[in-house]
């Protein structure tokens, strides 16, 4: 029985992805966006506070990621992330502005420090 609980527990560590809580705002924002330009939005979710509106947001970059064709999802994920702002609001809050090298649109992040942990929050696209 206890071979079997060993196995099961390795089995379960091995398929899900384990993502490293950010070090700063900063980090945050920018392994969010790299989640979203390749298409892994189970790691953009980690980045991201749990609410209605930030899922909705997430969501509707995860659509508009699946309408993409092949060509443009391959450009995305070669991307490089280009900060264009970053300001420290408080200790605990920060806004991020940024974009990347395959797209013209840019978005603008509220990070905050939420129970030790720099998540994403009011996720703004603009193009």
């Amino acid at each position: 029985m206890k071979y079997f609980i060993s196995i099961l527990v390795l089995l379960i560590s091995c398929s899900s992805e384990n993502f490293r809580n950010a070090e700063d705002a900063l980090d945050a924002a920018r392994e969010f966006k790299d989640g979203c330009l390749k298409g892994n939005f189970q790691k953009a979710a980690f980045y991201v506070i749990d609410s209605k509106i930030n899922i909705d947001r997430l969501n509707a970059i995860k659509t508009a990621y699946n309408n993409k064709g092949s060509q443009e999802k391959r450009d995305l994920k070669e991307a490089s992330i280009m900060i264009k702002l970053n300001k420290s609001i408080s200790p605990d809050l920060s806004e991020i502005v940024l974009t990347n090298s395959a797209e013209r649109n840019y978005d603008t992040l509220k990070v905050v420090l939420q129970k030790g942990k720099w998540l994403v929050d009011n996720i703004q696209f603009h193009k």
